[in-house]
Order: structure tokens, then C-alpha cells, then sequence
């Protein structure tokens, strides 16, 4: 065997090594309610669960960008550990159901005050 060909199987070895070391990390983050926090806030601050509203070409390939990197680790994290991107997916929904009842109950509150 050449020395270059056993460079690339050893290259080859590493880069599987640290994809499934990334894996096993993912796994782990998600685990956890606070690592699925944290997934959602990251997919949240890269625009994936929104839509660009931006008007000048520069921002929006910006936001384009940051979302393709959102999606990109979302994608991964699915891949990696599907039951807990939707264990994260309804925390995230009974989280922003929660704050919906919440505005609904202050604004009826408030409009009684104003009558």
C-alpha cells in the first residue's frame, strides 16, 4: 500500500470517527429538555420557523443564509434523533400556546377595564 493511500484511509477513518462522534453529541444534546431548548432557540434566532420579511437584497441573503445554516442543523438533528426533534417540536408548541393564552386572557382583562 502507498503512503498516499494510507493517508486517505486513515483520513477516511477520522472523518467517520468525528461524524459519529457528532452524532453521539446531538443525541445527548437532545436528551435533555434544556439541550431541546436550546435546538429550538437556535432554529428560532436562523429563521427557520419564520419567513424573511426583508426588502433590501443584502438582509435577505443574510437571513437566507442563516437559515440554511437553521435547516441544516435541523436536517442533522433529525437525522440523528427523530422522536426528539418532535419531542422538541410540541414543547416548543405547547410553549407558544401557553403565551397565546396568556395575551388572550390580558387583552379580555383589558378591555373590561376600559368598559
Amino acid at each position: 500500500m502507498s503512503v498516499f493511500n494510507e493517508m486517505d484511509e486513515q483520513k477516511r477513518e477520522w472523518k467517520a470517527q468525528d461524524i459519529a462522534q457528532v452524532d453521539d453529541d446531538f443525541r445527548w444534546l437532545m436528551k435533555d429538555a434544556r439541550g431541546r431548548r436550546v435546538y429550538n432557540e437556535i432554529c428560532s434566532l436562523a429563521g427557520v420557523y419564520g419567513v424573511s420579511r426583508a426588502i433590501d437584497p443584502v438582509a435577505l441573503a443574510m437571513q437566507a443564509g442563516a437559515r440554511d445554516v437553521g435547516l441544516r442543523f435541523m436536517g442533522h438533528t433529525q437525522a440523528v434523533c427523530p422522536p426528539d426533534v418532535i419531542r422538541a417540536l410540541a414543547e416548543r408548541a405547547d410553549t407558544v400556546n401557553e403565551r397565546r393564552i396568556v395575551k388572550e386572557r390580558i387583552l379580555k382583562k383589558t378591555e373590561r377595564n376600559e368598559r
